[in-house]
């Protein structure tokens, strides 16, 4: 199964052809550890419904389960899979 996104208005690029951050993940919290500033981080569920907006570099998975993080950086939309069990 590879879950693929497609916006209009949005470029979104794939997580390994990008070195401008690096993703940590602690039991619920992910952090975004980057040398630009990170202009917002969202976190969406498998059905594509939004569940969690951050402006900081820190966002929280609400339970178990898998998501898309949707990472915007200097303009640029970068995004990938995460799994939370």
């Amino acid at each position: 199964l590879i879950l693929k996104l497609y916006s209009f208005d949005l470029d979104i690029l794939e997580l390994n052809n990008s070195s401008n951050f690096k993703v940590i993940q602690n039991g619920n919290r992910v952090k975004i550890e980057s040398i630009y500033k990170i202009d917002n981080i969202l976190l969406y569920d498998n059905k594509g419904i939004k569940v969690n907006e951050s402006s900081s570099h820190e966002i929280i998975i609400p339970k178990q389960g898998c998501y898309v993080i949707l990472v915007r950086i200097k303009g640029q939309n970068y995004a990938f899979k995460l799994i939370y069990f």
